[in-house]
């Protein structure tokens, strides 16, 4: 009777080392970590499309759109150029925990967002960025929207950039 409430006991301890073990494994353990910058927004945005293949590298795929060119870049990148200019960004980031300070997987400072829902955070026109142009002179651009829809897991799924065309 004591030898099979002891084997019971070490089953049980081998089934809760074991999810342990799994939990650790998968990552489950504990949440995402801050991610490092996914992107440089500011280098890129109202950036011509060779300044952006400079910061992204060279597009997948480029093809007209009904607003301008959109390219597809690494990591999930796209962006649409209106005016020759890079205007509307989506970016699909990995890792980055799905809060205000998402921003800062962009290269901006975490400020507190216009809206907050379930499905979508939101800075509405007032966030400005100082960009240096390539001639070496800073410009502060107003960049008019920026939404962030949370992904699985306590992430991010997609950052959503309106640069200056509504």
């Amino acid at each position: 009777m004591i030898g099979a409430i002891n084997s019971g006991a070490g089953m049980l301890r081998s089934v809760v080392f074991g999810c342990l073990a799994l939990v650790a494994v998968t990552g489950l353990a504990s949440p995402p970590a801050a991610a490092a910058v996914a992107i440089d927004l500011p280098a890129i945005v109202g950036q011509s499309k060779a300044t952006v293949a400079q910061v992204l590298g060279k597009p997948a795929k480029c093809e007209q759109s009904k607003y301008g060119e959109r390219c597809a870049y690494r990591g999930g990148t796209e962006v649409i150029f209106i005016g020759g200019a890079a205007d509307w960004i989506t970016i699909l980031p990995q890792g980055v925990l799905y809060s205000p300070a998402a921003l800062e997987a962009i290269g901006l400072a975490s400020v507190a967002p216009d809206f907050t829902g379930p499905q979508a955070m939101r800075w509405d026109a007032g966030l400005r960025e100082t960009l240096t142009q390539q001639s070496g002179a800073t410009v502060t651009v107003p960049l008019r929207e920026i939404t962030i829809n949370p992904g699985g897991g306590g992430t991010v799924g997609m950052i959503y950039v309106k640069a200056v065309t509504r």
